[in-house]
C-alpha cells in the first residue's frame, strides 16, 4: 500500500476522532472492560480495527469522495444469516402427496361379472318376454304327452371403445412429481364414471318400471324387491342416491330406531331385508334400482389400459400423449330381473 494511502487513512481517522468523539468514548469503554465483538467465525475484533479494515478496502472510493466525485461505499459487518434477510428469491419446496379429487366408492363392476371375449363382435341370449309354449301335464296311460317349445332371443352387439386422452408437456411432468400418478388416478376414476353412466342407460332401456302405492322410500324398495321376485328372479342388491339412503335411515318408527328389516353393520353398510344397499351419485335423481345383478355381465374384448406415446408433433414440442380406453359393454340377459322405480 502506498504512502499516499496511509496518509489518507490517517486523515480519515483524524476526522473520526474529531467528529465521532462519543463513539470513540464507547469503544474505549468496551476496551476497558475487555469486551470484544465476535465475528461469524467466532474470532474477536475491535470496532476500530474493523473500521480501519473497511477504510483500506474502500481507499479508492474515499479518494474520489475527497475530490468531490460521487461514489458508493458500503461498510458492512457480517451477522446471522436468515431467509428473510439473506435470501433473494424462494427456498426449495418439497411436494407431499397428490391432489385429492372426489371419487365414487361404488361402481357397477363391483356387482356385475366380467366375461372376456375373443372379438368385439358378440352375440348373447336374452330371455324373451314369452319363454315357452305348452306346459307339463299329468296324462293317463297310453295317452299322448304334452308338447312344449322354448323361445330364444339372440342379441348381436358390437363392442365400442370407451376412451379419452390427455396431452401434457414433459416440463410439467418433470416439475410436478405427483402429476403422472394424478393423471392415471383421474383417468381411472373418470373411465369408471363414464362406464357406469353407459351401463345405467342400457339398463334403463329394458328394465321394468317399479310399481308401488307406498309413500316412504323404504316401503317402495320393499315393493320393488317383491316385484323382482314375482318375475322369478332373486334380488341381490339395491342401488340409490345418497339422499335416498339417508331417507331410509331417517324413517324411524320411534326415536333412535330404524324401520323393520333395515340393519346397519359396524362398517356402516346398510342392509334392507338382507340386501346390501349401495350409494351412487350416478343413479338418476329420484330413482332407485333393485335387481338380480347376476342376470347381467360385462363383455370385455380389451381390458382397461393406459398408454403413453409421442404422436403428431409431440416429439418436436416435447409433449406426451396419454390414452386410456377399454372395449367393453354390458350384456343384459334378463330385463325383468331389474326394476327401476321412484324413491
Amino acid at each position: 500500500m502506498s504512502k499516499e494511502t496511509f496518509a489518507l487513512i490517517d486523515e480519515i481517522n483524524d476526522k473520526i476522532d474529531n467528529r465521532l468523539k462519543p463513539l470513540e468514548d464507547r469503544v474505549h469503554e468496551l476496551q476497558a472492560k475487555g469486551g470484544r465483538i465476535l465475528g461469524g467465525n467466532g474470532e474477536g475484533y475491535t470496532l476500530q480495527a474493523k473500521v480501519t479494515e473497511a477504510l483500506i478496502k474502500n481507499a479508492s472510493q474515499i479518494k474520489a469522495l475527497l475530490k468531490g466525485q460521487e461514489h458508493v461505499m458500503q461498510l458492512k459487518v457480517a451477522g446471522n444469516m436468515t431467509i428473510g434477510s439473506n435470501l433473494t428469491g424462494d427456498s426449495i419446496r418439497s411436494y407431499a402427496g397428490t391432489p385429492q379429487r372426489p371419487t365414487n366408492k361404488f361402481h357397477l363392476r363391483n356387482l356385475i361379472t366380467t366375461v372376456q371375449t375373443a372379438t368385439g363382435n358378440i352375440a348373447y341370449p336374452r330371455t324373451p318376454t314369452t319363454i315357452s309354449e305348452g306346459s307339463f301335464s299329468r296324462v293317463a296311460e297310453n295317452t299322448e304327452k304334452s308338447q312344449m317349445d322354448y323361445d330364444v332371443l339372440m342379441i348381436n352387439q358390437t363392442l365400442q371403445y370407451l376412451a379419452a386422452w390427455v396431452k401434457v408437456s414433459r416440463v410439467m411432468l418433470e416439475d410436478l412429481p405427483f402429476l403422472a400418478a394424478y393423471i392415471s388416478q383421474s383417468l381411472i376414476e373418470d373411465y369408471l364414471t363414464a362406464e357406469d353412466q353407459s351401463f345405467f342407460t342400457s339398463l334403463t332401456s329394458v328394465a321394468d318400471t317399479g310399481s308401488t302405492s307406498a309413500t316412504e322410500t323404504i316401503d317402495k324398495i320393499l315393493d320393488y324387491v317383491a316385484q323382482v321376485e314375482a318375475s322369478g328372479y332373486t334380488a341381490s342388491a339395491v342401488i340409490l342416491r345418497p339422499s335416498a339412503w339417508v331417507k331410509i335411515l331417517k324413517t324411524a318408527p320411534s326415536n333412535y330406531s330404524t324401520p323393520a328389516g333395515v340393519k346397519v353393520s359396524d362398517s356402516g353398510q346398510v342392509m334392507v331385508a338382507g340386501l346390501p344397499v349401495f350409494k351412487s351419485n350416478l343413479v338418476a335423481s329420484g330413482k332407485v334400482w333393485v335387481g338380480d345383478f347376476g342376470k347381467a355381465a360385462i363383455a370385455q374384448a380389451e381390458a382397461f389400459n393406459i398408454r403413453t406415446a409421442e404422436t403428431g408433433d409431440d416429439f418436436i414440442k416435447n409433449n406426451v400423449t396419454v390414452r386410456a380406453e377399454s372395449r367393453a359393454d354390458i350384456m343384459i340377459y334378463s330385463p325383468k330381473a331389474f326394476v327401476r322405480g321412484d324413491e
